[in-house]
């Protein structure tokens, strides 16, 4: 079975801006009562929050190094950054409300926010 092409792959210019820019927006975003820390296991996706300790405000970041079809640009780095840390902003709400729910329903209501102060605060080039 042939390997799938990396597409666009990150640099480690590229890793170091984007976990700069993750730790200024967690400033911006004021979420510095959370612990983020980097996981040492890339994501399949451009990036992902997991093993997150709701007690201990406490998650892992883990980075994609192959963002397929989208490009790597400051801009695109700087918005999965944010992207990221609103999952952080929204996580506590999303605890409240998890079991009123379907998982699909909480994840498009999150997303909906997501997207939208995504383009808000790093808005495309």
């Amino acid at each position: 079975m042939k390997p799938k092409p990396v597409v666009n792959a990150l640099t480690p210019d590229d890793e170091e801006a984007f976990w700069s820019a993750l730790g200024r927006w967690q400033g911006e975003l004021s979420l510095t009562d959370w612990r983020i820390t980097r996981s040492p296991t890339p994501s399949a996706h451009m990036a992902e929050m997991h093993r997150w300790d709701w007690k201990q405000r406490q998650v892992s970041c883990r980075l994609g190094l192959n963002w397929k079809s989208s490009p790597i640009t400051q801009t695109t780095i700087e918005q999965t950054a944010v992207h990221e840390l609103l999952h952080v902003l929204l996580y506590p709400l999303i605890e409240t409300v998890r079991g009123n729910a379907s998982p699909d329903d909480i994840a498009s209501a999150e997303h909906a926010v997501i997207n939208t102060l995504e383009r808000l605060l790093v808005p495309d080039e």
